[in-house]
């Protein structure tokens, strides 16, 4: 069976998320998430649980603006969320979004062209 959407369709952990198509709000959270984990890793001064902890609560903030609420328990509800998994989650979301992006800005591309062409009748 074939199927249509306007999201970009992700498997995680067996369960289907859609990403956000609110780019704006993925790359604000994305960029804040990247800005706190080069805080936490220059603050000589914190405790490696409160790191971890740090990191696991931005981590969560950003997979559910990216995922959708309630996303991060989902993911994590069998699996811990330590350091490597988190980051592991990340980039593969890093690299979905900008392999969407490719594919939207082809599509534009494509749209225009095909504007143009029916222009020139």
């Amino acid at each position: 069976m074939n199927s249509f959407n306007f999201g970009r369709k992700v498997e995680i952990c067996g369960e289907i998320y859609y990403l956000s198509r609110d780019m704006e709000k993925v790359a604000e959270a994305m960029k804040q998430c990247s800005e706190k984990m080069m805080e936490l890793s220059g603050d000589q001064s914190i405790s490696k649980e409160a790191m971890m902890d740090a990191v696991r609560e931005k981590s969560r903030e950003t997979i559910d603006t990216v995922l959708g609420a309630g996303a991060f328990e989902r993911i994590f509800a069998e699996e811990e969320a330590d350091i490597l998994n988190l980051m592991s989650l990340v980039d593969f979301i890093t690299e979905e979004i900008n392999q969407w992006k490719t594919e939207l800005a082809a599509k534009v591309m494509a749209g225009k062209a095909m504007l143009e062409k029916r222009n020139e009748r």
